[in-house]
């Protein structure tokens, strides 16, 4: 049976309300500093969510305390970072390593918070690099947690919470320091520096267009927004979706937000045919389905902006296979 290969669209290297501040939750340093009775040892995540249970701790106060852990256990990567890795990688991996670069940080938070049953999603988007001017965004660049507490939705950056990446003559560093203010929080300072792919995480219902993002007016001018969004009724149907309809509809949204990361549509639509080409290879609807997909990829391959000859040749190569 022929296996077709998936690309990879995160390229990982290394969000605002239309008048009002939306809030953050208030730093707990003392839940934050409990970091310290908690075992360093290593093992499994389970040993650590035991401990955790065993304080007696409400949602919000865990979250602190995770925090905490992390900011104490985890490492930045430099040589993962320089090297651009891009998958999403097993918790467990991050567990054993004790370091790594945003993906990494942000699978580990969400496996803590699916522990404890705390409702939470990654988001991807964009941040501006190191020592790169702000341009176009021609695709995504970090990625970070969003959790649920209430029936409200809270940005947690744990990488940049725990510190920042500096460059001095060509040498990447990480400097251990504590930023209060990307975790737990939805404030629109976060929005400029964190600009979700899909506007709907923004939580607003005027969210930003992206160009007003990427090249920023003073603070105080008024800037313009998008169409409006019931971004709660977004949330919902998302969160409802399986894995694989969570990919589509973030593709469909983020491209229909930032036309010049047409990759994100090609590349999304690509892997899901070849996800159901692995695997319902005798479904008849599923391979009208993959090729539908596929036909959906090739179309925007001219939003890319870049040499898309391959993609192309093995799209057409798995079309002329299919009924």
């Amino acid at each position: 049976m022929m296996k077709y290969i998936l690309i990879l669209i995160i390229t990982l290297t290394n969000c605002i309300a239309r008048s009002q501040d939306h809030p953050s939750i208030p730093f707990d340093e003392n839940t934050f500093n409990l970091k310290s009775s908690l075992s360093s040892a290593a093992g499994p995540l389970q040993h650590i969510t035991n401990q955790i249970k065993n304080l007696g701790l409400n949602d919000t106060q865990k979250l602190f305390l995770i925090a905490g852990w992390m900011y104490d256990n985890i490492a930045f990567d430099v040589e993962k970072f320089e090297k651009g890795e891009a998958t999403l990688p097993a918790y467990q991996s991050v567990l054993s390593s004790r370091k790594g670069i945003c993906t990494d940080y942000a699978v580990l938070f969400a496996a803590f918070c699916n522990q404890f049953k705390i409702t939470n999603e990654l988001v991807e988007g964009y941040v501006q690099e190191l020592g790169a001017p702000r341009t176009a965004f021609k695709e995504t660049n970090h990625i970070w947690n969003i959790v649920k507490l209430g029936d409200q939705w809270f940005h947690c950056d744990l990488l940049w919470m725990s510190g920042g990446i500096t460059e001095t003559r060509g040498y990447i560093d990480f400097r251990k320091k504590l930023d209060k203010n990307v975790f737990l929080t939805q404030s629109r300072s976060f929005i400029r520096t964190h600009i979700p792919a899909d506007p709907m995480w923004q939580l607003s219902g005027y969210p930003l267009a992206i160009e007003h993002l990427v090249h920023q007016t003073a603070a105080s001018k008024e800037l313009n927004s998008t169409d409006s969004l019931n971004y709660t009724a977004a949330i919902n149907t998302y969160i409802k979706l399986n894995q694989q309809a969570k990919k589509l509809m973030f593709a469909e949204n983020a491209f229909k937000y930032n036309k010049d990361n047409g990759k994100i549509i090609v590349i999304t639509y690509y892997n899901a045919a070849v996800d159901i080409l692995n695997k319902h290879t005798q479904d008849k609807k599923q391979l009208t389905l993959a090729k539908n997909y596929l036909l959906k990829s090739k179309q925007h391959l001219p939003y890319c902006g870049t040499d898309t000859s391959a993609l192309e040749k093995s799209i057409n190569s798995i079309l002329k296979t299919l009924p």
